[in-house]
């Protein structure tokens, strides 16, 4: 069974700092975990990002602009 963890906190409150530590965590716990951001300011990250929204932004907007 998996398990989801939401964090959600204003900017500035070490949430990149937490999934570092989460992540950290399951590593020597030896177990898998995926982060996904969903903040598209965040340029660089500590832990390997599964889906980063900047990515998804991107594609979207690319083919928003096809429509036009």
């Amino acid at each position: 069974m998996g398990y989801a963890h939401l964090v959600i906190r204003p900017a500035g409150i070490r949430k990149s700092t937490y999934c570092s530590s989460l992540y950290q965590h399951c590593e020597t716990m030896r177990r898998t975990v995926h982060i996904v951001s969903l903040y598209p300011a965040l340029e660089h990250f500590d832990y390997p990002v599964a889906v980063d929204i900047r990515e998804s932004s991107y594609v979207w907007m690319t083919s928003w602009r096809h429509l036009a």
